[in-house]
Parts: C-alpha cells; structure tokens; sequence
C-alpha cells in the first residue's frame, strides 16, 4: 500500500558552523577506500555517480549538507525504507582500528539527528564484532545541537578494534531521513586492536544483519529511555526540598540504579514488551520520583477523574480537584470513561477496585475495567495506550499501581436495557491494610436507544485473508478479526490473491479457473461483512493479457464474473465486492490504468465496484473519466488538511446517485497519534463531506515487529491496536474508531429524526433546535482548537465531540417526547 509521499523541501541556508567531537585522531585509513550502501541513495535532491565515492573522498559539502550533490541521502516517507541504512568500507586488509566519525546535518525540514549509529568490524565480512554505537559514545563529551540546522560530526576514540571492514548501520529514530556527508575510520594502535571485545550480540546475531540490529536497538532504546528517566529522577531531587540525609540516600539509590542499568542483559527483541517499568533500573527512578512525592506530602495513593483521550505523562501529578466521573451513553451504546491513580513513596501498590451504587449491582457486567499500561516507543515518549484488561479479584478489580507511575484505569460503558435516567454510584480503591481513597461516578443513560450496528463503513487494510501478511499470522488472525468486529469494522480488506487471476488465453477466455479457497476462507472469516474490499495493484496486463488488446476488456470481464457468480454461492452479493485498482494514483499514467481496468470492470456486468484513492494535491487536476468509472471515491484527511477548503468541497460535489464519498488517513507512527483528533474526529470530517465510510492505514502493518517493541521495528508502525505474533490486546486508538462511528451514527440519526418530526408534527417545540444542532454540529466539533492536529502530545480541546454528542441525545430524546433531566454544570476534572 503506497503512502502519499510529502517531500521535503530543498531548505537553502548559510554555511552551518560544524559541531565535533575532538577526540578522534590518526589517520583516515578509509579515505578513497569502496564501500557498499544498502539500500541505495535515492533522495530527490542529491543522487548522481559520485555517490559510489564521495563519502570517502575527504570532500566535504558546504552550506545546506542534503541539498549539495556530495552528500548522500535516504527518504523514509512514512513506511517505505526498511531500516536500517548499512553502509560497509572495505579497509583493503585487516588492521587496527582507533576511532570513527561520521559527518551529517539535521535541524530543519523535519530532519533529526540519527539514534543511534551501531559500528562493527570483521574480518571476512560475515562475522562480525561490535564496536560501539557511535551516537551514544560521542555524544558524552560533544552531544549534537539542541535547535536549529546544524552540521555536526559524531566522532568517537572509544570505538576501537581490528577489522579489514567497517558496518555503518543508521537507526533514523523518529525521523523520516538518513543524511551522509563523509565518513572517517582512523588508524589505532595494536594494543587497542588487542583489547576484548564482545560479538555483535548474542553469537547467533554475529552475522551484523537485521537480527543484531534489531537486537542493538532494542539495547539502545532502553537504554535511552531509562537514562532520561533516571536524569528525570535527578532533576527532581535537584529541586526538592527534603533534608541532607534523604537526598544522599535516594541520589545514591539512582547512582546504583545508573551503574547496573549497562550491566543489564537484552531481552529478547521478539518477545519484549516495553511497559513501564522496563527494568529495574527504571523502575527506580520512578520510585525515587514517588519518593518525592511522598516528601512532599502528596497521599499515598490519590485518585482523580480523568480525560480518557487526553496524553498522559507517566509521572502527572494528581490534580486540586479530584472530580467527577461523568459518562452519558444509549442502551447499546460503547462509551469511555477513565480515573487515574497514582502511588507516592518507594513502593508499588496492588489496588483492589471496584464500582458500587449502579444498576446491575457491585462492578455492574455492563462496565469493562482495563489497566492502561504506559509503552516505550521508538520515538522516545512513552504512551499510555494499551488497555489490558484488569484481572477479577473476588469483589473487586486488581490494579498494579507502579512506584512513581500514574497509572490510568479505563472504563468501557455499553448499558443495556438500563432505564432512562442519571445513575450515581461511587468508585473505590483500596489496599489491603493500607490506603484508600473513592471517586463519584455517574452514568447518564438517553432514552433513545442505539442501533445494533452503526451505518458508517469502517476499514483498515487488515489483509486477513492471509495468514502471513505484515503483522497477520496464523495464531492472531481470529483474535484480530474479532477484535475489529467488536469496534464496528463492516469492511474486512484482502490482498489480490484473494480474487485470483484466472488463466487466460489471448483473447481473454478462461483456460483454467482460479483457487477459490482463499477467497472462501476470508468470507468464512468475516461472516456478515457489509462489504469486501481486495486490493488488485493492478498493472498493465491481466494474467498476461496486455492492456490497450482487443483481449483486455474480456479478460477483465470474465474474471470478475467468475468471482461474481463463486460470491454468490458463498452468500455474497458481487455489489458487496470493490476493487482498488491502483492505489493512491497521482500521475496520468497512473490514472489512465485506472480508467482502462474501471471501464472494464463496469463493461463485465458483473456488479463489483471501484474503489479509488486519488492523491492529486489539487484535485480539480483528476482527469473526469477517472471520477467517472469510480463508483467510491475516498479522499485523503492529510491532503485536505493541507488543501483545505477547496479540496474538501470538491470531493462533498462528486457525490452522486452513482458514486459515494469516503476518507482515510495513512499517517503514522499509530501510537503517537491523537486517538481524539486523528482516529475518533475522522468519522466527523467523513460526516462533513457527505461521506459513508473511513479507512485507516493499517490495522495488520506493525512496522516488522511486535507494537509491544517499537525498537525491533524496521518500519513505522501503523496498526492502532497492540499486535504480538500470538495476541491482539486492545488500545485506546481502536475505541476512538468505535466512538467516533457511534458518532457519526447520532448525526444521522438526528436527521432522520428531524425529518420524521417535521412530517408528523410540524410545529415541535425542539424541531428548530434540533434543525440548527443537525447543520452546525460538524462545524462545532471540527472548529474546535487542535481538532486539525493528529500529534498525540499536542494541546487542544478535546471536549467538543462529547458536548455535541451529548446534546444530541438530549434532542434525540426531546423529540421522542423524552426531554429526560437538565445536567449539572461541569466541574473541573469531569472526565466527559
């Protein structure tokens, strides 16, 4: 699935001063040596022969390093290069090696310092010994510039060793570029070459490929993400106010926790989950955070109503007011609410929980309780996302409570065949022999009760008609349909084996009829879809007919009426089946193979539709044949972000009799994205365009690793949920999907209603209310500050949704006859 590509701009600045570390020296032993670069260069603005050469050549760019022809550079828009850049020197023969620099730029355009730069050696290029990761070791005394472009060079003496070959291997981080302009080994002394050094890794990693590096970078990331904690701890004893005696003490206690953080082993990069604390060495720093509080005289464990969207950081503080737990919701409907808790002192606490006073009786079966756990990523900030469900403790819910670590409980209401009414209730937590501490809680239930099913199409590229496709395996494939059909998937995505080519003669008559046990298997899978959607990529042949023959037209045709007439003994109907032709098309060639495969599928007669994703930044440029053989057009939310107005228009005026609107979004990493604003409000924007259906980019890709490890990644990681080879856990980005659909179903509803009410009783008291709630409620909610900004991390109001929400179903209600009662003012720590 190709991914609109952003490019970066060519930024022309002033010669940058360049920023080094001093103490490596000697003699440049890889000047004018060879070397080898996999994958290869290819970006935009500075490919050309020389890059074979010219990061040896002792040459150095001046001015804008990636826009000068002597650098060398990589694009990553989003998930196309596989990480990691490895670029390997040929010394000529083995010898002795005293230290590495390597010469880049960042700053500006969205380019970040690299990582990590993990150096090897070896001596015949298969085996290989580690020697340092060059970030971390010059960055002790010559840490790269903080803001702004600059050019630096990572240089380090410490990274010594014997090798005739030298391994570059470039984690990017977060950051969408790798960058090059010269790269130096110098000569070291025999003695250093003799020094021990350990293999790249465990002895199975020696090999210097993708499984060291993912082990390396498994290494760093805890590494780096348990030293900005224990500076974190540090910064804190720094400023507190606590007696000579205590700060020796905790200060040695983050000393000792410094100390064996390096000796600590790696985990194993395909099993590790990176819930905090990761180690102990981290989990003292946050015990010594908890310390702290405790000195300052914060409770021993405090409870508070909080923002269920809202980004948590790990070590928040509990506010003035704890609040009040407010969730309003229909029967059959799926809404959150969450409190958080948090533990001053040295120790974790095992919280038992529980929720008393609502219908249904003490922890009521209509209320699920899951522990957020807080997940390391890739991109160095923590998030609290994964929703784990909380273990039954007799009459009560247990919850790990962490030293240090504030940690967010999550309450998923789905009231069933409640009565109509404002419920209150209280929640409790307690410890055993030790504190406690409750909440208020009160649930509002509509009167108008909620469809068993929303009418928003909802997907996300899950392939699952494979069992080997991105994060799809034989072992999860279930537990993840399931879990998509739970939150409200209808429209199940497969690869094109799914709808299998024939094989054909010349002029386009079936010689042999394709397997249909893929396509029978994914029906199976997902009983009931409300729709089939099969990516084809398709090229310039079907089955080897060419396009633009006499053969092409009939070859397409008896294809899909083969997979017409199987789907139709299968219980599907070939109107529940579209086809993405060519994905993301933005030239003319491209949309010209759209438009020869379109006509063709139209001229089959065999009912299957055209799906199509358009990616031109102006879209008026779509030629009208295109638009024309597209029975559902999706728009793109980070074009029309960027497009605004007019693009947005333009797709609200291609709705048709014939032909529907939908919208998707394809940004990533998933986990760093606003669950509100990016996943839950893209329901609203496919509402403000007359849209029916939204899709995100990519429920199954996982980035090449498990989402519990974003270290071991090679990719960005799209999926929104937590997807290990063996399990599916849940997220709060999937839950914002299911909401925002919710959403999108009330608008409707709300119309529909309005019609209803107009046509039996024109003169309704709540009629013109409801009338300019329906117009001005997408605008409301989409106008709101930050509602444009998908960065988790951002600050924005992120009330409007639910404020909208809930006056529709006070209007809902109002016109049924059914005002219900007036709610009370807000207060401040309400958590909707």
């Amino acid at each position: 699935m190709l991914r609109v590509a952003a490019a970066l701009a060519c930024v022309l600045v002033a010669a940058a001063p360049v920023s080094a570390e001093n103490d490596a020296h000697g003699r440049n032993v890889a000047l004018g040596r060879p070397y080898t670069m996999d994958p290869a260069p290819n970006y935009t603005y500075s490919p050309d022969p020389g890059d074979a050469k010219q990061l040896t050549d002792g040459q150095h760019a001046p001015g804008n390093l990636w826009g000068d022809k002597s650098s060398v550079g990589w694009p990553s828009v989003g998930w196309k290069r596989t990480k990691p850049v490895t670029i390997t020197i040929d010394l000529g023969s083995s010898q002795p090696i005293g230290g590495v620099s390597y010469k880049t730029a960042a700053g500006k355009a969205g380019v970040v310092w690299p990582a990590s730069i993990f150096v090897l050696a070896s001596d015949d290029g298969a085996t290989w010994t580690e020697l340092g990761d060059l970030v971390a070791l010059s960055s002790k005394r010559s840490p790269p510039p903080a803001g702004g472009f600059a050019i630096h060079r990572f240089a380090s003496a410490e990274i010594a060793g014997r090798g005739r070959y030298v391994r570059f291997m470039v984690d990017d981080g977060p950051g969408p570029y790798v960058f090059v302009d010269e790269i130096e080994v110098f000569a070291g002394s025999e003695a250093a070459a003799r020094a021990p050094r350990p293999a790249a890794g465990p002895p199975a990693l020696a090999d210097g490929g993708p499984a060291y590096f993912a082990h390396a970078r498994t290494r760093a990331g805890i590494q780096r993400a348990t030293k900005r904690d224990l500076a974190t701890a540090r910064q804190r004893l720094a400023d507190a106010e606590i007696d000579t005696v205590r700060r020796r003490f905790l200060g040695a206690t983050l000393d000792t926790a410094d100390e064996a953080l390096a000796e600590m082993p790696t985990p194993d990069p395909a099993s590790f989950r990176a819930i905090l604390p990761m180690n102990e060495a981290q989990a003292a720093a946050f015990a010594v955070i908890g310390a702290l509080d405790a000195e300052a005289g914060a409770p021993s464990l405090a409870a508070w109503a909080a923002d269920p969207w809202a980004a948590l950081a790990p070590d928040g503080a509990a506010p003035a007011s704890a609040g009040v737990v407010r969730v309003a919701a229909a029967n059959g409907e799926f809404r959150a609410g969450a409190i958080n808790l948090r533990a001053a002192g040295e120790r974790p606490l095992s919280v038992r929980l529980s929720i008393e006073g609502l219908p249904g009786g003490t922890n009521p079966s209509f209320i699920a309780v899951s522990s957020v756990a807080f997940t390391e990523t890739a991109a160095g900030s923590p998030v609290a996302a994964a929703l784990i469900p909380a273990p039954r403790d007799g009459d009560a819910y247990r919850v790990e409570v962490p030293a240090g670590v504030t940690r967010q409980v999550w309450l998923s209401f789905a009231p069933r065949d409640l009565p109509p009414d404002r419920h209150a209730g209280t929640i409790r937590a307690r410890v055993e022999g030790g504190p406690s501490t409750e909440l208020p809680v009160e649930l509002r239930v509509f009167a108008d009760p909620f469809p068993p099913a929303t009418r928003l199409h909802v997907g996300g590229w899950d392939d699952t008609d494979s069992d080997d496709q991105y994060g799809v395996t034989p072992a999860n494939v279930a537990s993840l349909i399931a879990h998509l059909r739970e939150r409200g998937v209808d429209s199940p995505w497969g690869t094109a084996r799914a709808l299998a080519f024939p094989k054909l003669d010349a002029s386009g008559r079936i010689t042999e009829t394709p397997d249909t046990a893929r396509f029978d298997r994914w029906i199976a899978r997902w009983p009931g879809a409300r729709r089939y959607l099969v990516f084809v990529n398709g090229k310039d042949d079907i089955a080897g007919v060419p396009r633009g023959t006499p053969g092409f037209a009939p070859a397409v045709g008896a294809w899909l009426r083969f997979w017409a007439d199987h789907a139709k003994k299968r219980g599907v109907r070939p109107e529940q089946i579209s086809l993405l032709l060519v994905d993301e098309p933005h030239r003319s060639d491209q949309e010209e193979r759209v438009v020869a495969w379109a006509t063709a599928v139209r001229a089959s007669g065999a009912g299957i539709g055209v799906w199509q994703n358009p990616t031109r930044e102006n879209p008026s440029e779509i030629p009208a044949a295109f638009l024309d053989a597209t029975s559902q057009l999706c728009a793109n939310r980070l074009l029309g972000k960027l497009g605004g107005a007019s693009y947005w228009e333009f797709f609200r005026n291609q709705r048709t009799a014939t032909r529907t609107i939908e919208l998707y979004g394809a940004e990533g990493p998933a986990h760093a994205l606003d669950p509100y604003s990016y996943y839950r409000l893209q329901a609203w924007h496919a509402d403000a365009i007359g849209g029916n259906g939204i899709h995100f980019w990519a429920f199954a890709d996982d980035g090449g690793a498990s989402s519990w490890n974003e270290f071991a990644a090679t990719r960005r990681s799209f999926t929104p949920l937590f997807l290990s080879r063996d399990d599916v856990t849940g997220g709060k980005h999937m839950e914002a999907i299911r909401e925002g659909a919710e959403d999108y179903e009330l608008l409707a509803r709300l119309r529909e209603r309005i019609e209803e009410v107009a046509h039996s009783n024109p003169s309704h008291p709540a009629l013109d209310r409801a009338r300019t709630l329906a117009q001005t409620a997408p605008a409301r909610v989409l106008a709101a500050p930050g509602a444009s900004e998908f960065v988790w991390s951002a600050r924005k109001n992120r009330s409007a949704a639910d404020a909208v929400r809930i006056e529709i179903g006070e209007t809902l209600d109002a016109l049924r006859g059914n005002a219900g009662v007036t709610p009370p003012p807000a207060e401040p720590g309400a958590s909707r």
